[in-house]
């Protein structure tokens, strides 16, 4: 086999290169690798064909003895791919469950996600084969590109990766399967040499870290819904159970690159036109330091001997950052804390001499994985359509999710001054509201990577309605993503009390 190029062999007529329609198979894989474990055991418990005599049903008769929490996460995955409909919201274990006509069309391909799960892909493709006559074109497709992210995701983010260390990557590790599976997409030629069109999903690859990353946790998912323990999270990066922690830190840190970065000095140039002067920024679950190096680099001309604090609870991130930190010769300290404990934190940097309020506070993607301190919230009404669990798998209703965020915002206000903080948070989307085939892949992978782990993702417009209901205001704010997904993924807020 010739080695991968970036450009088709000679005397092989490539594709063209269509960005979106490549862009909406990639999505399609990372659908796969999401859910076919939920997928699975809905099937291997008889939800969906339970379901097919077309009356709705509650959530705890659906799923039995299954863990009430991760069993809404479950219904509602498969409510994301449009195969179930939840009669009404906010979710609970009682909400009622119907089967739609898209969900009666796809049964005969329930099948092919248990054997996806089991890690048979050539299985699945047999089974696919044979039943794919049997319903709509456009289901047969969405199970096959299922189908096709667990042949190519890691082979291609591998690739990827070492591309990115050497101009010659070698092929000689992908398997014929792989190639063949390649080739079926016009991204390879007949000599196995990339074509235009697969240079360019090469280049997407980097969108399949997030849900590989979570695999052990995905792959839980019957025990989970068994009411089986969740895999472990532990400091060590050798010894992490539920994720890729290295993964999962250098994915954030990308986001950040790519995604928020040029957003994020915006609003930080508007809070040094608005007369703001902290003598540090304090990065709230700091990660690998991407944003904490990258807001200093747009801040210290404007603060001469500016400080940056990188704080978060995992040992293997703080080390990420303090050598990043360092690197950058910056000047920096590095302390363990959670966003979830804004008074600890604020006693944390009066002992290193810093007033919290003098400083800027910043944090990405942390908030919606902060430990609930709120156990209930009576008299209140939940918005979100979200579903929510604990790390035991017990139902967690929308009102005490939202509630308990008010509360943490609330503390926060306590402890910051005038800076305030700059918030990065991903979200959710409304499940009434349909989603673009071409996002849906990357929402249901959030949703499901999320609701399994115990992290709490509401709807941009519920997440902003939280923070002013702890009094805070928005003094500058960014949607990102909208366009490309329908809904905002990510928002950039610059909140300040008020």
């Amino acid at each position: 086999m010739q080695p991968l190029a970036r450009e088709s062999s000679i005397g092989h007529i490539a594709p063209p290169v269509s960005p979106p329609a490549i862009w909406e198979e990639i999505c399609g894989h990372i659908e796969g690798l999401a859910l076919a474990s939920t997928l699975a055991i809905l099937d291997a418990r008889g939800v969906l064909r339970r379901l097919a005599g077309g009356a709705a049903v509650p959530a705890t008769a659906l799923l039995g003895e299954a863990a009430p929490g991760f069993a809404l996460v479950a219904l509602r995955l498969a409510a994301r791919l449009g195969w179930v409909e939840a009669e009404s919201f906010p979710l609970g274990p009682g909400t009622r469950f119907r089967l739609t006509d898209e969900g009666l069309s796809a049964l005969p391909l329930l099948p092919v996600h248990g054997m996806l799960a089991a890690g048979d892909p050539a299985a699945a493709a047999t089974v696919l084969d044979a039943v794919a006559a049997r319903v709509p074109a456009s289901l047969a497709r969405q199970v096959r590109r299922h189908l096709a992210g667990h042949v190519l995701a890691a082979p291609l983010l591998r690739l990827h990766d070492a591309a990115a260390e050497s101009a010659a990557p070698c092929p000689d590790a992908l398997s014929g399967q792989v190639v063949a599976a390649l080739r079926d997409l016009g991204w390879a030629g007949p000599d196995g040499a990339l074509t235009p069109a697969g240079s360019f999903a090469l280049r997407c690859a980097p969108q399949y870290r997030h849900v590989l990353c979570y695999g052990p946790l995905l792959g839980a998912v019957p025990s989970l819904l068994a009411g089986g323990a969740a895999p472990r999270a532990v400091e060590h990066a050798a010894q992490e159970t539920h994720l890729d922690r290295d993964a999962d830190i250098r994915f954030s840190g990308d986001v950040y690159r790519r995604t928020c970065a040029l957003a994020a000095a915006s609003i930080a140039r508007t809070a040094l036109a608005a007369g703001i002067r902290p003598r540090a920024i304090v990065d709230l679950g700091a990660g690998d330091g991407s944003m904490l190096v990258h807001l200093h680099g747009v801040l210290a001309p404007e603060l001469p001997g500016l400080v940056a604090v990188a704080l978060d609870p995992s040992a293997v991130a703080r080390a990420c950052a303090a050598e990043r930190l360092a690197t950058a010769g910056i000047p920096h300290r590095v302390l363990a804390g959670d966003i979830a404990e804004p008074a600890a934190v604020g006693a944390a940097l009066h002992a290193t001499g810093l007033d919290p309020r003098q400083v800027l506070f910043a944090t990405k993607s942390v908030l919606h994985d902060r430990a609930l301190g709120r156990r209930a919230a009576s008299g209140r009404a939940g918005r979100s359509e979200g579903a929510f669990a604990d790390a035991a798998g017990g139902f967690v209703p929308a009102q005490v999710v939202e509630a308990d965020l008010v509360d943490c915002l609330a503390g926060w206000r306590e402890v910051m001054g005038p800076a305030g903080m700059l918030v990065i948070e991903a979200h959710t989307a409304p499940l009434r509201d349909p989603l673009p085939l071409a996002s849906r892949g990357i929402v249901a992978a959030l949703e499901a990577t999320h609701g399994y782990s115990s992290q709490y993702l509401l709807e941009p417009a519920i997440h902003l309605a939280c923070c002013e209901e702890a009094g805070l205001r928005s003094a500058a704010s960014q949607a990102i993503g909208e366009a490309a997904f329908g809904f905002a993924p990510l928002t950039l807020t610059w909140l300040r009390p008020g």
